[in-house]
């Protein structure tokens, strides 16, 4: 999978995260979790520019 690849598919992933946040099925903290666990999945530093930690 190509670094374009592995940006989108966190991306994507985070927008149903963020959906889930907003229903409340989740908590942010659980939303931190999670952006964290599928930064790491595709490769995602938590200095880039493309990493979600927080809800907002």
């Amino acid at each position: 999978m190509s670094k374009q690849e592995a940006v989108m598919h966190y991306k994507a992933a985070i927008a149903v995260f963020r959906k889930w946040l907003e229903s409340g099925l989740i908590t942010a903290e659980d939303f931190a979790i999670i952006s964290t666990n599928t930064a790491e999945k595709y490769g995602i530093s938590s200095m880039s520019i493309f990493f979600e930690s927080s809800p907002n």
